[in-house]
């Protein structure tokens, strides 16, 4: 593990956090496997966001039409990540191929941890969990699809008192579950046993803010079950 994270600021933000532990699993990454992939083959690490053009780009090398994709989505659409994408790109057969290895992303919910400490009332909880997960879920989900049938690395990290043990409500578990199924697992795989659905990707969730070694270690077996994934798909080694 890189020692540049082991101590992190108390003013560093959610997404600075995420940030510097993709760039650091990433560093980690490619000391590891540099000399494990094909020369034809390279580790990437940097943008953050998935665009319409990139969706776009990977229906027509699908042969997936062009304004199916434009109705669907909006030439507008797009999602902006919380870390760096960690991705692998394979040249295979004269072809191009991009691979998202990790997509992350952080949310906070809930204030009545704070409000009770000063003598308010608890409110309800907020709705992050069905309605800004939705969004970014389903086109991570297309955009993942598209490079690959079998590999979904998007993963989520909810943390606050909404989230806590003795606070997250059935609703709220209810509106996550039909995205990833089971809750605080690792699975970036899709679950494509029923034809017209395409589950999977990683939920966790916790009352408490996440550390740097939770993030770092959950990104880095992430993107190592990912090269193990494609090492074992295209058998090039």
């Amino acid at each position: 593990m890189s020692n540049t994270g082991n101590n992190i600021p108390s003013s560093k933000i959610d997404d600075e956090l995420l940030t510097l532990v993709t760039s650091n699993v990433f560093a980690d990454i490619k000391d590891k496997y540099i000399c494990l992939i094909p020369d034809t083959w390279n580790l990437e690490c940097g943008t953050k966001r998935v665009t319409y053009k990139d969706i776009n780009r990977l229906m027509i090398e699908n042969s997936i039409s062009v304004s199916k994709s434009k109705s669907y989505y909006g030439e507008n659409s797009s999602i902006e990540t919380d870390a760096h994408i960690i991705s692998l790109t394979i040249n295979n057969g004269g072809k191009t191929m991009y691979k998202p290895l990790f997509m992350g992303e952080m949310k906070k919910q809930g204030t009545n941890d704070k409000r009770i400490k000063e003598g308010k009332k608890k409110q309800g909880q907020g709705n992050a969990a069905g309605d800004r997960v939705a969004k970014n879920y389903t086109i991570s989900a297309d955009f993942c699809y598209l490079c690959d049938r079998g590999f979904f690395p998007y993963n989520v990290f909810m943390y606050g008192c909404d989230f806590s043990e003795n606070e997250i409500t059935t609703t709220t578990k209810a509106k996550l579950q039909p995205f990833f199924g089971e809750l605080n697992k690792l699975n970036p795989y899709f679950d494509t046993e029923i034809f017209w659905t395409r589950k999977g990707g990683s939920c966790f969730i916790q009352g408490d803010i996440y550390t740097y070694e939770q993030l770092y270690n959950i990104c880095y077996k992430c993107c190592e079950l990912g090269i193990q994934y494609y090492i074992s798909k295209y058998q090039e080694i």
